[in-house]
């Protein structure tokens, strides 16, 4: 097996999706072959986007004596050494879980005033010397958000930054896409099934007054308000918040009317549209 440097597999491996590395684990599990029917049924994506997916693994994979072949009438298959690919599929794993923790130290940062490596090691599970070690991937993920760590002895570490850039990247680390569907995974104080009512309140909302909003335009009103009401609950507001403009006035009226329904009529409407 290639000894390949951690350098060479983060190059080669952030450029795969997750579904991407899941259509190889499936290829890797015995069983024969599988056709671009199945996979897609599996990965929840179309044959054409299989095929797709193929050419392009093939193109990265090349270098590392690694193919997907088509068998006509039977479906794809690997050729080359399994051993190599699952070396490249750990080093992603062990990537995305590392990444995962700096997301939680992130997310741990930001709903308390200060906490110390001692403070998150006990609540996140995670080593002191793991967390010290992983101090450069926080700052430099808090640093794409305008965002610094902030460290004072005896008071421990701190996110210093405008709360309107807090929100922002809690927007892009506090929520997934699984099976098509937006996922709160990160947002505290906001349940699943609160998440998930605020989505069919807003629904209810635009079906009423037939309105037409696209998907993307929908999950972002979503994540705003989960994002305004979780920060709000835990004592973060922004202040002097301006009035929306003409074209939000609908969704304000409507956000408003989501929070009440919730019960959290502190929550200002407006925190939404920053």
């Amino acid at each position: 097996m290639h000894n390949y440097s951690r350098k060479m597999v983060q190059v080669m491996i952030s450029t795969l999706t997750q579904k991407q590395c899941q259509l190889l684990k499936y290829l890797l599990k015995p069983g024969g072959f599988l056709s671009a029917e199945e996979l897609g049924k599996r990965l929840d994506i179309s044959a054409r986007t299989v095929i797709r997916y193929v050419n392009t693994l093939n193109g990265e994979l090349e270098e590392y004596g690694i193919r997907i072949l088509l068998k006509r009438g039977q479906g794809y298959y690997l050729e080359g050494n399994p051993g190599e690919l699952k070396a490249l599929l750990a080093g992603r794993q062990q990537l995305e879980d590392t990444a995962r923790q700096v997301n939680q130290v992130i997310l741990a940062l930001l709903y308390r005033d200060s906490a110390t490596i001692e403070q998150l090691s006990e609540s996140l599970y995670i080593g002191a010397s793991a967390l010290n070690k992983m101090t450069p991937a926080v700052k430099e993920v808090l640093k794409h958000y305008g965002l610094t760590l902030g460290s004072k002895p005896y008071y421990g570490l701190f996110i210093e930054g405008s709360e309107k850039d807090k929100r922002t990247m809690l927007a892009d680390i506090g929520f997934e896409y699984r099976h098509a569907r937006l996922k709160n995974t990160g947002i505290p104080n906001v349940s699943q099934d609160e998440f998930t009512r605020i989505d069919r309140i807003a629904f209810s909302y635009l079906e009423q007054d037939g309105l037409m909003i696209t998907d993307v335009d929908l999950n972002y009103l979503l994540v705003r308000m989960t994002i305004a009401l979780s920060r709000c609950r835990a004592g973060y507001t922004i202040r002097n918040v301006p009035v929306p403009d003409a074209a939000d006035l609908h969704n304000y009226r409507m956000v408003k009317g989501i929070m009440q329904e919730l019960g959290d009529v502190g929550v200002m409407a407006m925190e939404c549209f920053v």
